[in-house]
């Protein structure tokens, strides 16, 4: 509802302007657009914030190391569009449906903060970044400039220093990615450049065919640079070794390196220290476990936190380890991977690689898990598994 001052102004009689403040001037009218003022309620905007962060907290953040909260409400495709709003209308939907929707989209998700959430390289709910992530994502800051993103350029520039420390290197550069694909393009790309530095003019049809790539000096700027004049003008005020966009693929970037830092200095080098000294012992308390445990047999002993294995139900642990039994163990994964989605108790990833048959692909990486969670992992693969 709107204030006796923000109501509707004549223009060429009443208009209902539902949503709009006009300004307390007589409005202006251009080809029916009114011009005066905000155009939304920012009032009613506020309140909308105000009650989905409650939600979020209430049904993310609360319930994130909760065990007893399913790790999935697994719907197909099908099913799920009905379950949902997907539908775009002309009209704005009011905000206690977009809360509804929002508690929708919460309950049908996977929970990738769930302590039994092993499925990809991202897991568990780290409540430092999750408040560096709300700041971003209210700032709205675009990571190119200086004088558009001082802050976050300068904590960007603090964290790749101390990674480049600990790496044993005296200088180096580089930038912070949305994630290992963009990684390695850029590495790829890099080497390329390192040794075809005309390539941007001649092409890859007027370079040699290249085998190898190497990296040793993370050359961003004469790779990627497109010296955009209307961004990256060379008289400014300030130190423009700051505008870093012009080493970036899309020169507009999200800050992602807050998040890493807000979580640094929450923890400190040493409670990084301890969630990987964490993880790792988890991951051996995991192997031993495996190998105690019939009907679980590894691929390889682990290197780091990548534990890869098989389950071998009761009807082929008998079996000798030829083509048929190969050929049956690799429906196995698969087929407990969809028990655990429908059940909502797990997840967990699986997959073949160089002649070795579907096998889980367990990786520590949540600091929520615990050696419960661990033994959990291998007695539910166990009970879906042992009809098979």
């Amino acid at each position: 509802m709107s204030s006796d001052s923000d109501r509707q102004c004549p223009v060429d009689g009443d208009i209902d302007q539902q949503e709009m403040i006009p300004s307390k001037k007589n409005a202006v009218l251009v080809d029916g657009v009114v011009l005066n003022g905000p155009t939304t309620d920012a009032k009613a905007g506020e309140k909308f914030v105000e009650e989905a962060c409650r939600l979020i907290m209430e049904e993310v953040v609360l319930k994130a190391t909760d065990v007893n909260e399913k790790v999935c409400e697994w719907r197909p495709p099908e099913q799920l569009k009905q379950l949902l709003d997907l539908e775009m209308r002309d009209s704005g939907e009011p905000p206690h449906k977009l809360l509804e929707l929002c508690r929708d989209v919460i309950h049908y998700s996977v929970k990738t903060n769930h302590p039994r959430f092993f499925n990809q390289l991202y897991a568990g709910l780290d409540y430092y970044s999750l408040v560096a992530r709300f700041m971003t994502e209210a700032l709205n800051p675009s990571v190119y400039t200086y004088e558009v993103s001082p802050v976050f350029l300068l904590v960007e520039e603090a964290v790749l220093k101390k990674m480049i420390e600990f790496i044993g290197w005296k200088e180096g550069d580089g930038i912070f990615n949305p994630g290992g694909s963009v990684s390695n393009m850029y590495a790829m790309n890099l080497a390329r450049y390192k040794y075809c530095p005309d390539i941007k003019e001649k092409g890859l049809s007027g370079s040699p065919r290249l085998i190898l790539f190497t990296s040793a000096e993370d050359l961003l700027k004469k790779c990627y640079s497109a010296k955009a004049s209307y961004l990256f003008q060379q008289d400014k005020f300030y130190d423009v070794s700051y505008d870093t966009g012009d080493k970036s693929i899309q020169c507009s970037r999200r800050p992602d390196a807050f998040k890493f830092w807000m979580t640094w200095k929450a923890l400190g080098t040493l409670g990084l220290e301890e969630r990987v000294n964490r993880a790792l012992a988890l991951s051996r308390y995991l192997v031993d476990e495996i190998k105690k445990r019939e009907g679980f047999k590894l691929l390889m002993e682990p290197e780091y936190a990548n534990i890869c294995f098989w389950y071998i139900p009761p009807s082929l642990r008998e079996m000798e380890e030829g083509p048929e039994f190969w050929a049956k163990l690799n429906l196995v994964a698969p087929a407990i991977k969809e028990r655990m989605m429908k059940k909502g108790s797990l997840m967990l990833g699986y997959q073949p690689h160089r002649g070795k048959v579907n096998f889980f692909r367990q990786v520590v990486i949540s600091p929520q898990v615990s050696r419960e969670d661990m033994d959990f992992l291998l007695d539910e693969i166990d009970l879906l598994g042992k009809d098979m």
